[in-house]
């Protein structure tokens, strides 16, 4: 007998930990099954513009990425972009990582330009958060190293 059915956080969190279990495992198709799935129950329990549908699309993004499905990652890490922006404005560290993500799967596929773009991007949004002296610390930490 079901308690709260299916579409509960719960188990869209434990099947966002089986999928990354199978992507530890290395059978990704499997992982972007499960992420699928649950990415379905969080948009249908907190709607299209919550941050935690937004991370969701980022992880699915990165497993298309490691099978080569290049094109749906990217749509998937835009999106995940798209609605983090919308649910918390221009400013987040977790666009930061988005921006970050999408630089490394750009200079992946050898797409320099893109990847120079969107790498200033996540710099602009580290600057405007942590201020440029975060970085020129960061940068004589690692001289001293």
């Amino acid at each position: 007998m079901q308690i709260g059915g299916p579409m509960q956080i719960d188990i869209a969190q434990c099947i966002i930990k089986m999928a990354a279990i199978h992507f530890k495992s290395e059978d990704i198709l499997q992982a972007i099954e499960f992420q699928t799935k649950a990415i379905i129950i969080l948009e249908r329990l907190l709607g299209l513009e919550n941050p935690l549908v937004a991370l969701n699309y980022a992880k699915l993004a990165m497993y298309y990425h490691t099978t080569g499905y290049n094109t749906v990652a990217f749509d998937h890490m835009w999106r995940s972009l798209n609605i983090m922006q919308l649910s918390c404005g221009e400013y987040h560290p977790d666009i930061a990582n988005i921006y970050l993500n999408l630089g490394l799967m750009y200079q992946e596929m050898d797409n320099n330009e893109a990847a120079i773009e969107v790498f200033q991007k996540y710099v602009n949004q580290n600057n405007y958060m942590f201020g440029k002296a975060h970085i020129q610390t960061a940068q004589a930490n690692s001289a001293l190293a």
